[in-house]
């Protein structure tokens, strides 16, 4: 009787062989597990080593306490000894503090003795004029600009009290280091011409040899007198000049009617020094100012002109930040389009991202790091430009992620290039309005016009951002 052979596979389960996705998907697994394992050994590692360091700073700021706690300035040494990682940046800290504090000092003493040796000078002015009225007015005048109170004070006791005016004014000069120094050098050269005339008449010379002896004991002074005080000197001479009235200021026409636009606008006269002859230059200016604009307004004028200084300045400052952030942004967007190209495509952004996620993760698709990378420069830039009101650079989180949203990573790369026209629009928008506001300052403080279009785009031929518009490409 022939063997039946299902007889001996009975009761026995088929054998199973594994398809390739099994073992792929195995083999997926295990790798994964594995860097996990590595990953939670290094997470492991870097929690102790922070610990380690907690542990060292809490010990560290205790010693600190313990050294401060007599009220004492601890020294260098006993800093690195109790609490090494923190002394370091405590030292540096206190090298700072003295050396700050030494430069604040040695700027308030130069500042306090300039400020001497001005009103010394104008002081000096006043005494050589004979206190002469118009010298006095326009010397306090000028020393208004920098010291208004002590000006109205002195102006204020000339009219009320001449003597003790005069007392003012000796003690201002006794208190200038730099006109006791040049008083001081005026009487050694007078002593020596005095003793030089006293040794003239004891030897009995004849006028001529004494006239001699004074001449050579003159040159051998000036030979002997430093750089500096030669200087001084001729500084002194020319004021002395200038009080005396020995020469006048003279202005054409045209150069009167510019000065007193100016004055008119800003309420500040030229410098001019203190001669008669600036008196009456000063006194023409204000007059024509006052025949070129019948309700001349000199205050309402002037704080006009002080606040459209300062809002040029700044808007100038904002304006030249941001315009810096728009050209990088704009640059980043370009590249960012340029690697969006190859980066897969559905057409449909909710197909998009199980597809990039596949790419990126399962295949590695290399040029989708580098997608990604750009992307998020190109999102940091345009929210510098978004957020350009403190035209600081600095990004707030909110204003980081409204641009990432901007550049969605799973748009379609036709979305992507609309985002990026419509931020282009913008960034172009934002130049013309600062630009169209910088002129509108600028005509108001009579500095011309720019060029720059009021309509936000700019004209062909016109002047832009300091260039000249050569071709208007408009963005749809």
């Amino acid at each position: 009787m022939p063997l039946d052979p299902n007889i001996i596979l009975a009761g026995s389960a088929p054998v199973q062989i594994q398809g390739p996705l099994d073992s792929y998907s195995k083999l997926l697994a295990l790798k994964n597990a594995q860097q996990s394992n590595a990953l939670n050994a290094q997470q492991i590692q870097g929690a102790q080593l922070a610990n380690q360091r907690g542990q060292q700073d809490m010990a560290d700021i205790q010693a600190l306490r313990g050294l401060y706690a007599n009220g004492q300035q601890p020294t260098n040494e006993q800093l690195m000894a109790a609490a090494p990682t923190k002394a370091p940046a405590i030292i540096k800290a206190r090298l700072d503090v003295a050396e700050a504090k030494a430069k604040l000092q040695s700027s308030a003493d130069t500042h306090a003795a300039a400020a001497k040796d001005y009103i010394g000078s104008t002081a000096y002015a006043i005494q050589q004029s004979g206190y002469d009225p118009a010298v006095v007015e326009h010397s306090l005048a000028d020393a208004a600009q920098y010291f208004p109170d002590q000006a109205k004070q002195l102006a204020a006791l000339y009219q009320s009290n001449p003597q003790a005016f005069h007392q003012q004014i000796d003690q201002a000069v006794l208190a200038s280091p730099k006109q006791q120094q040049l008083a001081s050098e005026r009487t050694t050269a007078q002593a020596r011409q005095s003793q030089a005339a006293t040794t003239a008449a004891h030897d009995k010379v004849t006028e001529s040899q004494g006239a001699q002896r004074l001449e050579q004991e003159a040159a051998n002074n000036a030979f002997n007198q430093s750089a500096r005080t030669q200087e001084l000197g001729i500084s002194r001479q020319r004021l002395n000049q200038e009080v005396q009235g020995a020469a006048g200021l003279q202005l054409t026409p045209a150069g009167l009617d510019a000065a007193a636009e100016s004055y008119a606008k800003t309420g500040t006269l030229p410098p001019m020094g203190m001669s008669k002859g600036s008196a009456g230059v000063r006194t023409a200016i204000i007059n024509r100012a006052a025949e070129l604009n019948p309700n001349l307004d000199i205050a309402g004028n002037k704080a006009a002109y002080g606040a459209d200084t300062a809002s040029l300045k700044k808007l100038q400052t904002q304006s030249d930040i941001v315009d810096a952030f728009e050209n990088t942004a704009e640059k980043n967007i370009d590249n960012f389009l340029k690697v969006g190209k190859q980066i897969q495509d559905s057409g449909v952004p909710i197909l998009n991202t199980p597809i990039r996620k596949l790419s990126a993760k399962l295949l590695g698709q290399a040029n989708y790091g580098a997608f990604e990378a750009q992307r998020q420069v190109a999102a940091t830039e345009t929210a510098k430009v978004l957020q350009s009101a403190n035209a600081s650079g600095v990004l707030s989180d909110q204003a980081r992620k409204e641009a990432e949203t901007l550049l969605d990573p799973n748009a379609t790369f036709a979305q992507w290039q609309s985002a990026a026209n419509a931020l282009k629009m913008d960034f172009a928008n934002r130049k013309a309005s600062n630009a169209t506001q910088i002129q509108a300052i600028r005509s108001r403080l009579g500095g011309g016009s720019t060029g720059a279009p009021t309509h936000g785009i700019p004209d062909i031929g016109s002047t832009f951002n300091g260039g000249k518009v050569l071709k208007v490409t408009r963005i749809q």
